[in-house]
């Protein structure tokens, strides 16, 4: 099966929303908002890749 460049980068694009959208509800379950939203950058990552 031949795949397009576009085409890997729209599956690309999407796997990258899906797993963002994973990661935000996990986020939600674990952190009240106020929480979230005081979060700093690197702790988001350092949850981001520990999770």
């Amino acid at each position: 099966m031949k795949t397009s460049k576009s085409g890997f980068i729209q599956r690309k694009q999407f796997l990258g929303y899906y797993l963002g959208y994973k990661f935000i509800r996990w986020l939600e379950r674990e952190y009240s908002l106020e929480e979230i939203a005081k979060l700093e950058k690197e702790k988001i990552k350092i949850l981001q890749f520990l999770r």
